[in-house]
């Protein structure tokens, strides 16, 4: 269960950066990354407003106070060009897309955790994948006898250890499950 949560806090962490970020962007942040795409991919984008400008505008109206020739302040207006808002505008569609990618990835996660953990059948596919050379009859008594913490124990094992040797581990634990004495104490 603790894998679990660590998993849904992986998805709620992506999703919770992409509405704080909509937050600090001024809501602008959830469609950034369609925007640009829609833009770039236009065939006259000269008709429209660029989302990356709009957002992070290039050059921008300054005031400028200096001391005249008299002592007295003078203010100025200017145009000034901000340069880092290159680069962020850049690192922000790389962002978006990013947080898109991993929150996907982490849906994806959680259904496949929630299938593994509800469904028995899938637990007997995943042992009879990682042993390859396993009885399906050997693969559903292992699942049917084990809780699912150590069913997912044995499932780490698998990712970690020789495969002959976790084959010959698999095989035994079947033989031992199969054996009336063993099956008294569990």
């Amino acid at each position: 269960m603790r894998f679990f949560v660590c998993e849904l806090l992986n998805f709620l962490n992506s999703i919770g950066q992409i509405y704080l970020l909509d937050a600090f962007l001024e809501g602008q942040f959830r469609r950034y990354g369609p925007s640009v795409s829609a833009f770039l991919t236009e065939e006259s984008p000269h008709d429209r407003v660029d989302p990356m400008a709009r957002l992070f505008p290039k050059m921008t109206k300054c005031t400028i106070h200096t001391f005249g020739p008299a002592g007295s302040v003078q203010t100025h207006d200017a145009l000034c060009v901000l340069p880092l808002n290159v680069v962020n505008e850049k690192i922000f569609v790389v962002l978006w897309f990013w947080l898109v990618f991993l929150a996907g990835i982490g849906c994806l996660a959680l259904i496949y955790r929630i299938v593994v953990f509800s469904q028995s059948w899938a637990r007997v596919y995943l042992l009879r994948g990682a042993v390859r050379v396993l009885e399906k009859s050997k693969a559903e008594r292992v699942v049917r006898v084990f809780h699912f913490g150590d069913w997912f124990l044995l499932h780490q094992l698998a990712q970690n250890v020789n495969p002959i040797v976790y084959r010959e581990l698999v095989n035994e634990i079947a033989k031992a499950f199969a054996t009336k004495s063993f099956t008294d104490f569990v």
